[in-house]
């Protein structure tokens, strides 16, 4: 599947924005969990935007191939921690 400059796969998620410059996200980690302000998110949704080369129209992308990805790979959803994401 792919959506704007992200791909997933069986490995993972990779964005395909620049071949130099690629996030790859295994998928034994794309459920990693992080502390930010006292409330759980998930790390890579809260931490994607922190790269100078993705905008706006990347990260929505990016929450919509990482829920794809969370079902495709049988892991769950907590739309508490997702909401959270979202926050930061």
């Amino acid at each position: 599947m792919v959506t704007g400059n992200w791909t997933f796969s069986a490995e993972g998620i990779v964005n395909n924005l620049n071949p130099f410059r690629r996030i790859f996200i295994n998928r034994f980690n794309i459920d990693k969990i992080d502390i930010h302000d006292d409330r759980s998110v998930y790390y890579y949704m809260s931490s994607i935007a922190n790269y100078s080369f993705i905008d706006v129209e990347d990260i929505e992308a990016f929450n919509l191939i990482f829920v794809y990805a969370l079902g495709a790979y049988n892991l769950t959803l907590s739309m508490d921690i997702y909401n959270n994401s979202i926050l930061e």
